[in-house]
């Protein structure tokens, strides 16, 4: 999936810059679908709407559970929210579109946020720093999307980007910019990356008045 997803956005930056077999109630599905306009009108997603679509298993504790499609038979040991979207927007091949293109535009909508990494074994050679602060968040957001096309587009690892000295590099060519993780780099961000592609291939092709698709 990671590899598609790389092949997909390289391909568009170099050019550019039937109802599911339902594996649960039939009800319950009809009702997810339908309460998609409500939801988006009343101030975006609630945090369990995701469980519309998802069959909740048995309690793994701490608010966790078990969970499987509703519309395929995927399941997780343990259901993520975000792996549970990312799934509904990208992933299943019977979910209706309606749900498929809504989960798509919110994770694609969503701003990149970087999480605190771990702490690595790893010695660093940034000796000391003054304490700056943090950049603006539009700031961040558009430095996070230049980095992830820039290592897209030159084939670099995604693992440099934890690299010390390419860590250095960044602390004092952009005082107050934390660069994100390579887990990040290369699962969340990407996947956001691949789902506006996907979105800015659907309105172009509807603004289309006579499209010719060549076997």
């Amino acid at each position: 999936m990671a590899s598609q997803n790389l092949d997909i956005v390289s391909n568009t930056l170099s050019v550019s810059e039937n109802e599911p077999q339902e594996y649960s109630e039939t009800n319950e599905t009809n009702e997810s679908s339908q309460s998609l306009t409500k939801r988006r009108n009343v101030g975006g997603k609630k945090q369990g709407d995701i469980w519309l679509y998802f069959n909740q298993g048995s309690s793994l504790g701490r608010g966790h559970y078990k969970a499987s499609c509703k519309y395929c038979p995927v399941s997780w040991e343990r259901g993520r929210p975000d792996d549970m979207r990312l799934h509904l927007a990208r992933q299943c091949l019977n979910v209706p579109d309606e749900v498929k293109y809504f989960w798509r535009d919110i994770i694609a909508e969503e701003k990149t946020t970087v999480r605190k990494k771990i702490k690595h074994n790893q010695s660093e050679i940034t000796i000391h720093f003054p304490k700056i602060e943090p950049l603006p968040e539009a700031r961040v957001e558009s430095l996070n999307k230049a980095i992830l096309k820039a290592w897209i587009m030159c084939n670099f690892s995604f693992e440099t980007i934890e690299n010390p000295f390419i860590i250095d590099l960044f602390q004092l060519a952009i005082p107050g910019y934390e660069l994100p993780s390579r887990d990040m780099l290369s699962g969340h961000f990407l996947d956001q990356e691949v789902l506006r592609i996907d979105k800015r291939i659907d309105n172009d092709l509807e603004k289309e008045k006579f499209l010719t698709l060549c076997m």
